[in-house]
């Protein structure tokens, strides 16, 4: 079972409280002293084939008591019956709105598992229900649900069904248990009220015969009513009459403690287990209705927030694509200076060409020394004599 834990938490959001509706504040619990603080009680409650242990306290209000319950197989305390401890007369609105307001600023959701027992009302962890008990003015008797834990191993009383309608058969039992048959002990009660107008006029008529009879026969007759009166029977009418009927006035007052009305002020209803409620179907609707809209909300909220960011990125994109354009742009077109240069120009030469000479053969180069030579004086022997003639 989980620890108590007793540490406080604050609201996860900024969104404002529904004002509780303090008109309608249990009077009765600031009046409670300290050492008189009501005690924790357990009992086992068995709901769809599961057992559970609740811990309740007793509050007293106005009319009546209302209990206090947690469940210690998630440790977690019902935020509905803190409420209605608190302001037992407030409206169904004033519930719905504070529950709204806890379940949007804490974590619920402690008996949302599938292999929970599921139970009525709101439940909360132990430190959101001792964060809420302040403003609900149970600030000393959270706490003491709070850290309550059972004993391993004991066996408590169970609970599940009404505590009067188990009652009702032992208190039949006990009154029929009488050696006439079952059949005959309705009819008993009619025919004594029919004798006993017949005794009353008989008296005075002479005739004894009559009487003796009558004396005879309401032994007879009342022998479901065995208890006390055998032996007043046999004295007159009058007195049968007055005999049989205490009997039914001590079943009568033996039977009005087991009403549902007394049965909420019994003597011993504190130690009386309490039933706790399952699921209740339109509260089941509206949760899965709440928590269908919230879930289109965020995926609304989800979708959202990616279209913004493909938006965001397209719009990136494109400036990333513009702003390229424009570089490239003006790349292309801007002109560029050169500094003059001061140094001499290299002149490019083919290669086959420099180094020629140097690399022809001794005897090739006297060949064409001889052939220039040749050429020269051709040609001295040739333009000579005309240049000479003019």
């Amino acid at each position: 079972m989980p620890a108590a834990q007793t540490h406080y938490i604050s609201p996860k959001t900024n969104i404002p409280r529904s004002p509780l509706p303090l008109q309608h504040a249990n009077s009765h619990i600031k009046f409670i002293e300290a050492g008189k603080l009501p005690e924790v009680k357990f009992q086992e409650l068995e709901k769809e084939g599961q057992k559970v242990i609740i811990g309740r306290l007793k509050i007293p209000t106005p009319g009546g008591h209302a209990f206090i319950l947690r469940r210690y197989d998630t440790g977690a305390i019902s935020l509905t019956t803190m409420f209605r401890a608190a302001f037992p007369a407030a409206t169904d609105e004033d519930e719905k709105a504070e529950t709204s307001w806890v379940k949007a600023n804490y974590d619920v959701g402690t008996n949302k598992d599938a292999y929970r027992v599921r139970l009525a009302g709101t439940w909360v962890a132990a430190p959101v229900a001792l964060a809420v008990a302040d403003a609900y003015g149970l600030d000393r008797i959270v706490p003491l649900l709070a850290e309550a834990e059972p004993e391993e191993g004991k066996q408590y009383r169970r609970s599940g069904k009404p505590v009067t309608p188990k009652q009702t058969p032992s208190v039949a039992a006990a009154t029929l248990p009488t050696p006439a048959p079952s059949f005959g002990s309705p009819n008993p009660p009619k025919r004594r009220r029919e004798a006993s107008p017949v005794v009353e006029l008989k008296p005075p008529p002479s005739p004894p015969p009559t009487a003796s009879p009558a004396v005879r026969r309401s032994p007879r007759k009342p022998s479901p009513a065995i208890a006390t009166p055998s032996k007043p029977l046999s004295k007159a009418s009058t007195t049968t009459v007055k005999v049989v009927k205490p009997p039914s006035k001590s079943t009568s007052n033996r039977q009005e403690p087991l009403t549902p009305a007394a049965s909420d002020e019994a003597v011993g209803d504190d130690d009386a287990p309490i039933d706790v409620p399952g699921p209740n179907m339109h509260e089941d609707i509206a949760a899965q209705t709440e928590l269908i809209q919230k879930l289109k909300q965020e995926q609304q909220e989800q979708d959202s927030r990616k279209a913004a960011e493909v938006d965001a990125m397209k719009e990136n994109e494109t400036v990333s694509k513009k702003r390229q354009r424009v570089e490239e742009e003006e790349g292309q077109y801007k002109f560029e200076f050169k500094e003059p240069q001061n140094q001499e120009r290299a002149i490019a030469t083919n290669r086959r060409v420099t180094g020629f000479y140097e690399r022809m053969a001794p005897e090739r180069k006297s060949a064409a020394w001889g052939a220039f030579a040749f050429a020269a004086g051709l040609g001295a022997v040739t333009f000579l004599p005309n240049l000479l003639g003019f």
